[in-house]
């Protein structure tokens, strides 16, 4: 319905266990208005954004849109990853693998 929340784990395993409610479930789209929501902020190259060690880059490719995700390491290494990120929870997921902590910008 249009509505942004947040899954439990007993909610999630009635919705896959539903394939209508299934259905209705779509990702979230990373874009500018939600990056700058969470807390990160342009840089100056275009399509730039940056929160604490993360860095994410819009790509255009041909069709497609998405997010290209660097971290900056404890070394201050720039470590670019190599998936095509176009949704919030493969940010997170992606932030999780490669610090082991949560990402703490959160919609709300």
């Amino acid at each position: 319905d249009g509505k942004i929340m947040v899954l439990s784990e007993d909610f999630f395993a009635e919705i896959l266990s539903d394939p209508q409610l299934l259905q209705k479930i779509e990702p979230i789209l990373i874009t500018e208005e939600l990056l700058i929501k969470v807390g990160f902020q342009s840089v100056e190259e275009p399509g730039g954004w940056v929160w604490e060690r993360i860095i994410v880059y819009k790509v255009i490719d041909e069709s497609e849109v998405f997010y290209e995700v660097h971290f900056i390491n404890e070394a201050e290494d720039r470590v670019t990853l190599p998936q095509k990120t176009k949704y919030v929870h493969k940010l997170q997921n992606l932030y999780y693998e490669v610090t082991g902590a949560e990402l703490p910008c959160m919609l709300g």
